[in-house]
């Protein structure tokens, strides 16, 4: 069979062309309950594989969040066209993003759907950092691959025919073909007919042996329960077994007030007497304040309350045994994202935790939007023309859920911007002196930007040193706060690190040190590789490096304990150094920082503020630490 036709966006092309489509049209992301609508289209499309489970599947592993998108006829509400954003890195494109899966309604032809769609789900690869983005079509998909052309994507040459092969769609098209234009494929990447003989060339023999990096460390887990070491023993089960459990509800908005209830049905392996079942978050209060919670059952063993959780006091609980534990009605948390609870089991008998292969997921819903934001750089090169941000963003500065057309204004000129998923971009040109100012209008309402500055020398960068995913004890996989960053924040850096607590494994290292490998965009978003020294007495402090494989310096060896040895071994590197909560109250569980013995040459920053409060306070009211 032979290969289909590539196509990737060049890397040199930063600006997505516009596409205004008619009012009888919009463009959304694909919402429960649009399945059955979404197939009906595949299928008339010609795609007529296409089921609901097999969407279900694409949502769920492939699709980007939220990187289905459909096009909806307003009178109607059919949908009428669609494009998808995948995560699917291949051989040919080992960091690639997909745009894939384009498909329009013939009845609705001739309003620019299908370039609509497939300029959404692209706008959301180059958002999420994708540096390589391609696709695949057929030979005969020819009105599909007249898009792609207009859009910019370009031929990519793969296999021995694929020059022909474009040959023969550009007269078809009667396109006119630039081959020195093209994109290549190394010659000895090229796809050619797989051997008939194909020894097995992986050998044991390559691989270092994989030694516990201090193996007399406990195996040990954090404070919500749910053991977060790398290290786990030999000792295998079923977790199919273990039973199934729920909760309630699955979706709540930003804020709500509602009850909580997550009900827990033992397997076959039942749950043995003394052994505990725990709903483990990360994060910190990442629900909000939860009440006290009741606990029911229906079997004949007696249970305790454990921490969010429940022990077996007496007895045990066989398969089809059910807990219920219910929250009554609390303000949930405003802060919107997914929210993952880890059903964790342990023995109480010496054996390693056990954990069901699936979460419990909580969607925190955002809220209406009630008004914009816009940003610019806080400065520019003149002649150069600025990149505006623009967000809708609900009552709890969630960005919100909203999609439709904006007004854009400078004091030169006046254009249209789609904001898509509550978040669009566009650039403004700047005049050569003074300050460049962006005024957006909308119906849910107006904003000003902050100001632009024109200037040659240095220019000012906006970031985060200081921030932490669920590694450490706060919230969102490393992914969900690169992607914060870049696509709801616009930020020109980040420092995600771990809380290291006198030590983390070498996997959690290297997990970070990949994630900040993988969302640096030179010249764009800059990413800096950190870890955080703590509890020493000495205060706490971020190490920062400009990247690279650099080692982590944690306190429990003897050698980096104090502050003179953490100097002494980076001194001479490029690391920056900052004291963070550097005036924490005297008998703080963390120490204030001990001025007295940073070494300036080595350390030059301090931390003002943070979620903790202010260090600059000249009165203790002033400085809210907790």
């Amino acid at each position: 069979m032979p290969l289909q036709l590539h196509m990737v966006w060049p890397k040199y092309l930063a600006l997505i062309p516009d596409q205004n489509i008619s009012s009888e049209y919009s463009v959304r992301c694909l919402r429960d309950g649009d399945e059955s609508a979404y197939v009906r289209l595949m299928h008339a499309a010609g795609f007529v594989n296409w089921t609901e489970a097999q969407l279900a599947t694409w949502r769920r592993s492939l699709a980007l969040p939220d990187g289905i998108f459909v096009a909806v006829h307003a009178s109607s509400g059919e949908i009428v066209a669609t494009a998808l954003a995948a995560h699917r890195p291949t051989e040919l494109h080992p960091s690639g993003g997909e745009l894939g899966w384009v498909a329009a309604s013939t009845q609705h032809a001739g309003h620019g759907l299908g370039m609509a769609v497939s300029l959404a789900a692209l706008r959301r690869l180059l958002d999420a950092g994708y540096h390589t983005i391609y696709l695949l079509t057929d030979d005969h998909r020819l009105a599909a691959i007249k898009i792609y052309l207009k859009i910019g994507f370009l031929p990519f040459l793969c296999a021995t025919d694929m020059k022909h092969r474009w040959e023969t769609v550009a007269e078809k098209l009667n396109w006119r073909m630039k081959p020195d234009t093209w994109l290549q494929a190394p010659q000895e990447q090229w796809v050619q007919e797989p051997p008939t003989d194909r020894p097995d060339s992986d050998r044991v023999e390559k691989y270092t042996p994989r030694h516990k990096w201090l193996p007399n460390r406990p195996h040990r887990g954090f404070a919500c329960n749910g053991d977060v070491d790398a290290f786990g023993d030999e000792s295998l089960y079923k977790p199919s077994r273990l039973g199934v459990a729920s909760v309630s509800p699955s979706e709540v908005d930003a804020g709500a007030q509602v009850p909580l209830v997550i009900t827990f049905t033992a397997g076959p392996a039942g749950i043995p007497e003394n052994a505990s079942v725990t709903f483990a978050m990360r994060g910190q209060a990442p629900l909000g304040n939860l009440p006290d919670f009741t606990l029911s059952s229906s079997g004949d063993c007696d249970v305790e309350k454990k921490g969010h959780g429940f022990r077996v006091n007496k007895g045990a609980l066989i398969e089809g045994d059910t807990v219920r534990l219910t929250w009554p009605a609390f303000p949930w948390t405003p802060l919107a994202g997914r929210r993952e609870f880890k059903v964790i089991i342990n023995t109480e008998a010496g054996q390693p935790e056990q954990r069901f292969p699936e979460p419990l997921v909580i969607h925190v819903r955002p809220n209406s939007p009630c008004r914009l934001e816009a940003s610019v750089p806080c400065t520019h090169r003149r002649d150069t023309e600025i990149l505006v941000h623009v967000t809708a963003r609900d009552e709890y500065d969630n960005r919100a859920r909203y999609t439709g057309e904006i007004t854009v204004r400078t004091e030169e000129r006046e254009q249209k911007l789609m904001l898509v998923d509550g978040a669009g971009s566009c650039r403004v040109s700047s005049p050569p002196e003074g300050a460049t100012r962006v005024f957006v209008k909308s119906p849910v309402g107006s904003c000003e930007s902050n100001p632009s500055l024109p200037t040659e020398e240095q220019q000012l960068f906006v970031g985060d040193l200081h921030c932490h995913d669920f590694l450490s004890e706060a919230e969102g996989y490393p992914d969900e706060v690169y992607r914060w960053a870049i696509q709801d924040r616009r930020l020109d850096f980040i420092s995600v690190v771990p809380q290291s607590h006198g030590w983390h494994d070498n996997e959690t290292w290297t997990i970070v040190k990949y994630m900040n490998e993988r969302f640096l965009d030179e010249g764009r978003f800059v990413p800096f590789l950190g870890f955080e020294w703590q509890h020493t007495g000495y205060g706490d402090k971020v190490i920062h490096f400009l990247g690279g494989d650099q080692p982590y310096l944690p306190v429990d060896d003897a050698r980096y304990r104090s502050a003179a040895g953490l100097y002494a071994a980076l001194r001479g590197s490029d690391a920056l150094v900052v004291s963070h909560h550097s005036c924490y109250p005297s008998g703080s569980w963390c120490s204030s920082t001990d001025f007295d013995a940073v070494e300036t040459d080595v350390e030059r920053l301090v931390e003002l503020w943070s979620m903790h409060g202010s260090s600059e306070g000249y009165d203790a009211g002033d400085r809210p630490f907790k």
